[in-house]
């Protein structure tokens, strides 16, 4: 159902419409009961849980807070990690998907238009997340994967249906978050840290990276004359699973933007992004329809705590009052977010986190792509990130 009005200014007929939400929603109802124990994943949204229709000229005023105090479970939440499938979700139990308009989207019929967030949106899970600033989710695969079943299939052979949910076309237009985001888990999927010895041409060694008389059980190189040996990480086609993710317009997925601004605070311990979490491309190329997206919030990552500290940051008291995670924000220039290095990134590859002004984290399966090229298929135009202690992708 394509609503009247132009491009430009879509105007809505049925659906939610001139609506606000001042309350908060929130998983505690007194200090003796106190977020949710259990498998079943969490789904709560501002105004609605899920969308498949239309929204506009909407607000949601309240917070949305939600916590599962479950103890971690690995089982129970598994990623494909090979280089065709992207490091996308196959399993997930225990979650809390949360957004400040909807949790989820169903299809390719939903449309939010001329509607904004000021609550604090947040969930907090040991092992599995996601956040928006206006939107939870927009990708079918981690509602069915969710154990959420609908009307819909993506196409494949996770499900015998064949009305498609093709939610990469669901669209979000003229919509601004003033809200503060956070997902949290103490999960974090990470790439494989084991060292091999490579031999490196001198011709081809970057001579900046320094070269040691002995070895360390690390990454220090020995010069051989014409060869070079140099330990470093084992380079691997792996694509490391996203348990947290939040974004100050999408926590996790993708659809049609046009014009979506962000001038709330995103956090995470995983993966955070001023407009989108991440994103995973795994079925087929698509092609990317943002018209205008600007991130003027910040984005910071989370600092759990250690597991000799039991994680102590996350198991505060107060982890569900946005002040007391702010407290425990790494710096801005933590090697958690810029990963340190010897010098050429090409030879002495690292694990970085995924903090960043627009995208968090672009998950991508191989040979697979994300089309930009402003034709008639795709646009990527007017991306702006004012947080200048983040790349525009992290």
């Amino acid at each position: 159902m394509d609503p009247n009005g132009s491009l430009a200014m879509p105007v809505a007929t049925i659906g939610i419409i001139n609506s606000i939400n001042n309350a908060n929603i929130i998983s505690r109802y007194s200090s003796t009961y106190d977020g949710i124990s259990g498998h079943a994943n969490v789904f709560a949204g501002g105004l609605v849980t899920f969308n498949d229709g239309d929204i506009q000229n909407s607000a949601n005023m309240g917070d949305v807070r939600f916590q599962n105090t479950s103890n971690i479970d690995t089982s129970n939440v598994t990623f494909n990690t090979d280089a065709t499938s992207g490091g996308s979700t196959t399993k997930y139990r225990y979650g809390t998907i949360v957004g400040g308009i909807a949790s989820a989207v169903l299809s390719d019929k939903s449309r939010i238009y001329d509607s904004s967030n000021s609550g604090t949106i947040l969930g907090v899970s040991k092992n599995f997340s996601r956040a928006g600033g206006i939107l939870g989710l927009a990708i079918y695969r981690e509602l069915e994967y969710g154990n959420l079943l609908t009307i819909y299939s993506v196409g494949s052979s996770i499900t015998s249906r064949t009305t498609y949910a093709n939610i990469q076309d669901s669209i979000l237009s003229n919509c601004i978050n003033y809200g503060d985001v956070a997902a949290l888990t103490i999960t974090v999927s990470i790439y494989t840290t084991a060292t091999e010895r490579v031999t490196v041409e001198d011709n081809l060694f970057d001579i900046t990276q320094p070269v040691e008389g002995y070895y360390y059980y690390g990454y220090a190189t020995r010069d051989y004359g014409s060869y070079t040996y140099i330990y470093t990480r084992s380079g691997t086609e792996e694509r490391p699973g996203i348990n947290a993710s939040a974004g100050g317009v999408i926590g996790y997925g993708l659809s049609v933007m046009r014009r979506m601004m962000n001038h709330g605070q995103i956090s995470s311990t995983d993966v955070a992004g001023g407009v989108v979490g991440a994103t995973v491309v795994i079925d087929s190329s698509q092609y990317v329809q943002i018209d205008t997206a600007i991130n003027y919030g910040t984005v910071r990552a989370f600092d759990k705590g250690t597991s000799q500290s039991g994680y102590a940051n996350f198991n505060s008291t107060d982890i569900m009052d946005y002040e007391t995670i702010r407290d425990h924000f790494y710096a801005v220039d933590d090697e958690y977010i810029f990963p340190d290095t010897l010098s050429d990134i090409r030879i002495f590859p690292e694990n970085k986190r995924g903090i960043g002004g627009i995208f968090g984290r672009l998950q991508r399966g191989s040979g697979l792509r994300m089309y930009g090229a402003n034709d008639s298929n795709s646009t990527f135009n007017f991306i702006v990130n004012m947080d200048p202690n983040v790349d525009l992708i992290g």
